[in-house]
């Protein structure tokens, strides 16, 4: 039982982790498009 519980947490934790880490790069990814996107319309209206 101990077991068990302490591998639901591990993996409570991994899954917390992955999560940060998926956010923090589609934050960072959509950062650079929307900064690509910014220079390609400003390009493109001149």
């Amino acid at each position: 039982m101990i077991k068990w519980a302490f591998l639901k947490w591990v993996l409570f934790w991994i899954l917390a982790v992955a999560v940060l880490a998926l956010i923090l790069k589609v934050k960072r990814w959509s950062k650079k498009k929307s900064f690509k996107n910014a220079k390609y319309i400003n390009w493109h209206s001149n």
